[in-house]
């Protein structure tokens, strides 16, 4: 639903507000989904014996090696203050979802190896 929701504002030329924080939204999902998928693969002893809230704080949330290989490494920072970062990130966006037509799961794979400073 919010990737729809910014396949829509990037098809009507919304403001880059809207798209950033459209953007963030889906990061934050998709980033508690990796947890989630985490969290089942962790053994049931181990979940019991340290609360959730431990291993969520000392989860680190890197990509799989052979997403790493896909991408040779790559790792983007962005600083969302700044007006360009916001803008490069729109551009890049209407690349990725409206000309490549990325779907969500690809969307989700490629946007792992960004973070927001």
């Amino acid at each position: 639903m919010v990737f729809n929701q910014l396949r829509s504002y990037l098809n009507n030329a919304a403001s880059q507000d809207y798209i950033t924080y459209t953007v963030r939204r889906l990061s934050e999902l998709a980033k508690d989904r990796r947890f989630k998928a985490f969290w089942k693969a962790l053994p049931a002893g181990e979940r019991t014996t340290r609360g959730g809230m431990e291993i969520k704080q000392s989860w680190l949330d890197t990509a799989p090696a052979r997403r790493q290989e896909k991408y040779e490494g790559l790792t983007s920072y962005w600083d969302l203050q700044k007006t360009e970062h916001q803008q490069r990130l729109s551009e890049l966006m209407h690349s990725w979802v409206i000309v490549e037509k990325a779907t969500q799961r690809e969307w989700a794979a490629t946007a792992a190896t960004s973070h927001d400073i």
